[in-house]
């Protein structure tokens, strides 16, 4: 009998080392597929944070500035042809009746016409560039004089490029745009805008043209 029991006990004792081998296989298995679970949700979401980060710093997301890009937008008012205009900065008065700013490489000038001239902007500003295109050898026309409507106001546009000095005394490209405002018959601001080819931005030079109103 003793034999027996003896017998019954190791084959006792072999079931339960079995049972403890399965349940050590068992939560083995099941630490290995939690940690399979976790890594993979984790790079999901690395992979979330850094197209997140991507975009927060791709160029111009967060970029802010006012009419013409500038950190120090003016805004100008003539008392001698009552009309206001925002810049790129302060402007002033010249001598030949123009108000003016010089930057860099950037210039904004506005020209009031009164004559007769006034009357049909679109004309004026096809003069003016066949006149641009005697006097400036390398201009290129980039756009043709155009009715366009900006700020509520209806606009002749055209766009060219040329040459010039830049501020650092090297020869650079640059766009130019003018815009022709008429407020009556015999009346007519022509705003002139330029920069260098690298740094102009067309909906920009709009923002200062939209910005004008005569007073």
């Amino acid at each position: 009998m003793g034999g027996a029991l003896a017998r019954g006990g190791s084959a006792l004792e072999r079931l339960l080392e079995h049972r403890v081998r399965l349940l050590a296989l068992s939560v083995s298995a099941a630490a290995v597929l939690f940690g399979c679970g976790f890594s993979t949700s984790h790079n999901r979401s690395n992979g979330s944070d850094l197209g997140d980060v991507a975009a927060s710093q791709s160029p111009g997301a967060s970029r802010q500035a006012g009419p013409g890009g500038e950190s120090n937008p003016a805004t100008y008012t003539d008392s001698r042809f009552n009309y206001r205009i925002t810049g790129p900065g302060p402007m002033s008065r010249n001598a030949d009746g123009t108000a003016s700013f010089a930057g860099e490489d950037e210039r904004l000038v506005v020209t009031v016409v009164t004559d007769s001239r006034a009357a049909d902007p679109n004309a004026l500003a096809q003069s003016d560039l066949n006149s641009l295109r005697g006097s400036t050898p390398d201009s290129q026309v980039l756009i043709q004089p155009v009715a366009v409507t900006l700020g509520g106001q209806r606009v002749i546009k055209f766009t060219y490029s040329s040459s010039g000095q830049s501020f650092k005394g090297k020869t650079v490209k640059f766009f130019n745009v003018r815009y022709y405002i008429a407020k009556n018959d015999s009346t007519l601001a022509v705003i002139s805008y330029r920069d260098a080819s690298t740094e102009f931005d067309a909906q920009e030079a709009d923002g200062f043209a939209s910005s004008f109103r005569w007073l």
